[in-house]
């Protein structure tokens, strides 16, 4: 009687395939906590100033119909005399070892202008942005956006690409948001981080770019001062960073892979009786 190896090969095989989306380090990741940094350039923040718009971080979400959670305790901290953003992680997405995607949910960052006409009568727009995430993969960083004029119900446009980076499709320069197993508490979880900075400057998108300059009611012409300085398409907006804390539990096998091996022994088993019968 011959005995096959072949379908054992193939059952572990099998295995291993079936195994392979889990992270080498044989943990399921989840992010604890973190900080993005959003570090504007001085060209950046001057050009918004230029169209007279002014950033900031209120405390809380302002109680405009429409915008959601008024009231709520903003996360996210502008310093306007560093021009950094800040903005503390509530959870991200992992591949393996590996960071793909964070978010910042309760960030707000507001653009706001404001002018007095000939009548004395103020004018004032309003331009949110929130919810704040990055996509490392595409170097990508993504928000929700809302408009107001006057503290009228906001405009929601849904979440639109803010920013790209100049060097697109090469997320992290410094550890390429691989995670970095520290040590183990007294719960059995192991402890862990992650950090990197998106490749290259930031870029304002040019779709974001004009719904920005309408949301400050300004105009959208490109032979317009203002629009040129945010639609040049080589200008620094500035850089970011992020660090990210994380935990992780041993992976358990899914059902799927022990279906793969029980399907490998089968054949293994029916060879064997092929064999003896012949």
């Amino acid at each position: 009687m011959k005995f096959s190896f072949k379908p054992l090969l193939v059952a572990a095989a099998a295995f291993v395939v079936g195994s392979a989306t889990h992270a080498a380090s044989g943990h399921d990741w989840t992010l604890t906590s973190g900080n993005i940094s959003l570090a504007f350039s001085h060209d950046g923040y001057s050009s918004i100033r230029a169209a007279g718009g002014n950033l900031s971080t209120p405390a809380t979400t302002p109680v405009v119909p429409g915008l959601g959670n008024p009231g709520s305790v903003n996360t996210a901290k502008l310093n306007k005399v560093t021009t950094h953003l800040d903005l503390p992680l509530t959870s991200g997405s992992t591949t393996g070892d590996s960071l793909i995607s964070l978010v910042a949910k309760g960030s707000l960052l507001q653009i706001k202008r404001g002018f007095e006409d000939d009548e004395g009568f103020m004018h004032l727009w309003s331009v949110f942005l929130t919810n704040w995430e990055v996509d490392l993969p595409s170097s990508t960083v993504y928000a929700e956006m809302h408009t107001s004029k006057h503290q009228s119900s906001a405009v929601n446009l849904g979440r639109v690409a803010v920013f790209h980076t100049s060097w697109l499709g090469e997320p992290n320069i410094d550890s390429e948001g691989q995670i970095v197993l520290d040590t183990t508490n007294a719960q059995g979880q192991s402890l862990a981080h992650a950090s990197g900075n998106l490749n290259g400057v930031l870029r304002l998108d040019r779709n974001t770019a004009d719904l920005i300059l309408v949301g400050m009611g300004l105009p959208t012409a490109p032979d317009e001062n203002v629009v040129r300085l945010f639609h040049d398409p080589h200008k620094d907006w500035g850089t970011l960073s992020f660090t990210a804390n994380l935990t992780g539990t041993p992976t358990v096998p899914e059902p799927s892979d022990f279906a793969l091996v029980g399907a490998g022994m089968l054949a293994l088993w029916a060879t064997q009786r092929s064999s003896r019968k012949a």
